[in-house]
């Protein structure tokens, strides 16, 4: 049976043993302040905000119900984002699976590995914690199916940015991406 595999990185700490840093927020900063950062209160509310009221009601109201989501997340993630996470993804446990790991380079082994033992066909999508998709993509995306090994990419979106007077997301003008 074909389906769709979302796989999100929730706040996962760059890994500081290895010698390129791939976030930029990581970039020209010490250890502990890029993690003091990452894991700020602040951050992570506005990030809770997104992943709420966008990446997950874009993953869970899917015309097409036949897809799989791995959240990724850190072991230094605050217990109580992962506490709302979780209570979040419980109706949908059998289709969303949350999985703890220590850096990125932990994330990179971990999803391919779940990837390894996926039944074939299978399309996979990387979808960030602050990102959306339409309700139709599941759908749409499975008509490449047979195109194996493709990167394919969906050029329209919007912008959005987050109000910090309203506390919420807001929508601007359509883009496409080239």
């Amino acid at each position: 049976k074909m389906s769709v595999i979302f796989l999100t990185r929730f706040s996962i700490p760059d890994s500081f043993s290895y010698h390129y840093k791939s976030f930029r927020l990581s970039r020209d900063k010490t250890e502990v302040e890029y993690k003091k950062e990452l894991f700020s209160k602040k951050r992570l509310d506005q990030k809770m905000i997104y992943f709420r009221s966008l990446t997950f009601p874009s993953i869970t109201q899917q015309k097409n119900k036949n897809w799989k989501w791995y959240i990724f997340i850190s072991f230094e993630l605050p217990e109580e984002y992962i506490l709302e996470l979780e209570t979040l993804v419980t109706p949908f446990s059998h289709k969303i699976i949350i999985h703890q790991v220590q850096d990125i380079i932990d994330f990179k082994k971990l999803s391919s590995k779940i990837l390894e033992h996926i039944p074939k066909p299978y399309i996979s999508s990387r979808i960030d914690d602050d990102d959306g998709i339409c309700e139709s993509f599941v759908e749409r995306i499975l008509y490449y199916l047979p195109m194996d090994n493709h990167v394919i990419n969906f050029v329209n979106g919007k912008i959005s940015f987050y109000n910090q007077f309203k506390k919420n997301i807001e929508f601007g003008k359509s883009i496409t991406y080239f």
